[in-house]
């Protein structure tokens, strides 16, 4: 992986944990209690993936667009900017995938169900703080790597220009004169 993609991640992973360490510091909870706390998260988390899913999807759409951008065939940038465009595409999938599992297990109403003993809603209800932080965290990296991405994009200069671009046919006309 490259290395502008070393930053991204680690600030996601830094908001990740420090997200579900202030969902977790508010202290322990009994069971009947996080029930109760669930019943109140679950709609939220419910928006939640419902905007990482609607996001994610409209990050993908352009990023599919810029792949029709030109640039030369033999252009070492060309391949800088497809393998960028590639591993942003992978996290936004894996993005996408998590939040609609997570959306799909949100839906089953186990706070309903007779069947639960209470004591384990204590570890339903932190299960779902720390898969809220770790979903912000990895929408947090995917914005950071596009911006990353477009950064050096703009910043970095192709090593080997083609012959017919114009840059090159302006240098040969003023190295004539």
């Amino acid at each position: 992986m490259y290395s502008i993609f070393k930053q991204p991640i680690i600030g996601g992973i830094v908001f990740a944990i420090v997200m579900g360490l202030t969902a977790l510091s508010y202290g322990e909870t009994s069971g009947f209690k996080a029930k109760e706390l669930l019943i109140i998260f679950i709609p939220r988390l419910l928006i939640l993936c419902f905007v990482i899913i609607l996001g994610s999807i409209a990050i993908l759409g352009p990023m599919l667009g810029f792949l029709r951008m030109d640039f030369p065939k033999d252009s070492k940038l060309r391949h800088k900017y497809c393998c960028l465009l590639l591993n942003i595409q992978k996290v936004d999938t894996i993005l996408i995938i998590t939040a609609i599992v997570v959306l799909l297990l949100v839906n089953i109403p186990f706070t309903q169900t007779k069947l639960i003993p209470d004591s384990w809603y204590i570890y339903i209800y932190y299960s779902f703080l720390i898969i809220a932080s770790i979903m912000g965290g990895g929408f947090v990296t995917l914005i950071s790597l596009i911006y990353k991405t477009i950064y050096k994009l703009i910043n970095e200069r192709d090593s080997e220009d083609p012959a017919d671009s114009p840059e090159v046919q302006i240098k040969e006309i003023i190295e004539k004169e």
